[in-house]
């Protein structure tokens, strides 16, 4: 005959010490058994919170009810300790994370001494639409603007608004407080290169930003621009405002300008354009007509088309966006306009900035 045990099947007679064994192995695994789970619930229980606390670290996190129930477990009740606990988990999670921060938004901010524009990037336009998320880049670029030249952002203090500064910890750095507010909204958050102008002295500056919705918070959106303007002699600077430069941040924005006068455009690009221009010319005539053609006449036409290049990409040439102006005029020719009529010899535009998404 056979006894069969669990998995284990024995003979009769000459296995019973075996079968009386293995009764007694089983036994002993139940006793063990019932131990552990006893002392798992005996766990449990020490280890269980007062709802109230939870409730507490989540309102000061953001993170979820099951993540802050085990964070306060982890470190037996401590808040403080487990918003650290969160926030280390944070970091951790944000780091592995492989997604494209394929969304942006920029901000703006314009200080007494400096200006940034500041883009700042998510995993999608849900994150990126949120109020968290715009007052983030909002305060990151007043931090960057209480700055009169251009720092490490990532390694300053936050600059935090209400909204922002119950979801980071006290005194977190941008780059501390990036990591943080990506495992609140549960993705990548990434800061992408400032752009910051200081105000030149004696001058001004001014900035303009083009929304991207229309719900989105002031000095938020998907084309910015700063632009500095400086009186050309001394004893002009109460005289000059920044009413000028607010309006050709304007202009800058909707035109899109790569360079402040001819002067500052490099040789190397210049040349290259001219290359260019003449390859496209030559290559728009027939094969003889292109290899007798008189040089004198495609300087002249290379010439015309250089004027149409500054045209379109030095601000000075470019003609003003300007609705009201009853005839058109270049941004050079307006400058010594409103140059005149603040009663300042004359205007010069110092330097500029434009971020485009």
């Amino acid at each position: 005959k056979a006894f069969c045990l669990g998995a284990r099947s024995w003979s009769h007679a000459p296995g019973m010490a075996h079968w009386r064994a293995s009764v007694y192995d089983t036994a002993s695994s139940m006793a063990a058994s019932t131990a552990t789970s006893a002392a798992t619930i005996r766990h449990f229980a020490a280890a269980s919170v007062p709802a109230s606390v939870v409730k507490e670290l989540r309102d000061r996190t953001g993170a979820s009810m099951g993540k802050c129930r085990e964070a306060l477990r982890e470190e037996d009740g401590n808040v403080e300790k487990a918003v650290e606990w969160l926030r280390k988990r944070g970091i951790r999670s944000m780091e592995r994370r492989t997604a494209d921060a394929a969304e942006a938004l920029l901000a703006l901010s314009v200080g007494a001494t400096a200006g940034a524009i500041v883009e700042v990037r998510a995993e999608t336009d849900f994150v990126t639409r949120s109020d968290l998320f715009q007052q983030l880049t909002v305060a990151l670029a007043a931090t960057a603007a209480s700055h009169n030249n251009s720092v490490d952002l990532a390694r300053e203090v936050l600059q935090t608004s209400e909204a922002v500064s119950g979801q980071v910890s006290p005194g977190a750095t941008v780059g501390t407080a990036l990591l943080e507010l990506g495992s609140v909204l549960g993705e990548r958050i990434l800061l992408q290169p400032v752009r910051h102008l200081a105000a030149p002295e004696g001058g001004v500056l001014a900035g303009y930003m083009h929304p991207k919705q229309a719900d989105g918070l002031p000095g938020t959106g998907k084309a910015a621009a700063l632009v500095a303007l400086r009186p050309a002699e001394r004893g002009d600077e109460e005289r000059l405002t920044a009413a000028p430069a607010a309006q050709l941040a304007r202009h800058i924005v909707a035109m899109q300008p790569r360079f402040v006068s001819i002067a500052s455009v490099p040789k190397e690009v210049l040349e290259k354009e001219q290359a260019s221009l003449k390859e496209a010319h030559l290559a728009q005539l027939d094969p003889k007509r292109a290899q007798n053609i008189d040089e004198a006449v495609l300087a002249k036409v290379i010439d015309g088309k250089t004027k149409k290049f500054f045209q379109d990409t030095v601000l000075l040439s470019q003609e003003l966006l300007l609705p009201q102006a009853e005839v058109p005029i270049t941004v050079e020719a307006w400058l010594k306009e409103e140059a005149k009529a603040a009663g300042v010899s004359a205007v010069s535009v110092d330097a500029f900035e434009l971020v485009l998404l």
